[in-house]
């Protein structure tokens, strides 16, 4: 991860699948830079969060996660489902929240074939664009598949 941040110059958060949703486990900060986004250990990350769109879309309770969904208002739902697929399709998950200043991107990490944590990069909107293809998103995405790679993990997409 600390490479990760190197490359990116953004801070990276892992997360696990807690009994509510993605935890965040570890962070790595990018201390030289003038601007610095950060989450606090523990913190329960929400469902349009990065990580939550890459556990809903890989995660093995599919049906836990088709039945959360269906508690949702239809016009959330439709937003949550679209995330999803979107974050499904490409391997990313990206969460855009432009107006306050805040983007993420997170990426799967793999064990055998099991989904066992998100790894994500943060940051302004000048600092991150909200894209899949970006720089920081590539840099993210091979370095969950290193990760991967490490615990014996290939991807389900």
């Amino acid at each position: 991860m600390s490479e990760l941040v190197r490359q990116t110059g953004l801070t990276c958060a892992l997360s696990v699948y807690g009994s509510n949703g993605p935890v965040v486990i570890h962070i790595e900060e990018n201390r030289t830079s003038e601007i610095m986004l950060t989450v606090p250990l523990g913190t329960q990350l929400d469902l349009y969060s990065a990580h939550a769109q890459i556990w809903l879309a890989y995660g093995a309770d599919q049906i836990g996660a088709s039945r959360l969904l269906s508690m949702l208002p239809t016009d959330h739902r439709a937003e949550l489902e679209s995330l999803i697929s979107d974050a499904r399709d490409s391997g990313i998950g990206l969460r855009a929240l432009n107006d306050s200043g805040y983007v993420a991107v997170s990426a799967p990490i793999w064990s055998g074939t099991s989904l066992v944590a998100t790894l994500a990069t943060m940051g302004t909107p000048i600092m991150l664009p909200d894209s899949r293809d970006s720089h920081a998103a590539l840099a993210l995405t091979e370095c969950a598949k290193a990760i991967s790679e490490e615990m014996g993990g290939s991807s389900r997409s």
